[in-house]
């Protein structure tokens, strides 16, 4: 069950996989599949059984260069790439990045 923080809106969730920081997870604590849906992205990395924080507007780890405004959809590795039709979309950058690894600010979209 998670926790939310009404002055943050952010909740916690325990981890059923090691995942590292400023990457997406599903609800139930594990990374998500590859253009598939996710709940957030955790603040801190950790391994199963580890609570982590997640929130709406947070840096995000990039899997590819991506423009500023750009809609995302995240990879099986829970890093963001610039959206494509027919995926969910799951956050909007609020910064550029210039290549896989960079960390970003997005604007995360519940789906």
């Amino acid at each position: 069950m998670s926790d939310l923080d009404n002055a943050t809106q952010r909740t916690t969730i325990k981890l059923a996989a090691t995942v590292g920081e400023h990457i997406y997870i599903e609800a139930d604590g594990t990374l998500p599949s590859a253009n598939g849906r996710a709940l957030g992205v955790v603040h801190t990395a950790g391994k199963s059984g580890d609570h982590v924080a997640v929130a709406g507007i947070v840096p995000v780890t990039a899997g590819a260069a991506v423009a500023v405004g750009a809609a995302l959809k995240v990879t099986a590795a829970g890093k963001v790439i610039t959206h494509t039709s027919g995926t969910e979309r799951v956050a909007h950058a609020l910064e550029a990045a210039t290549k896989d690894g960079d960390l970003i600010r997005c604007l995360l979209i519940a789906n």
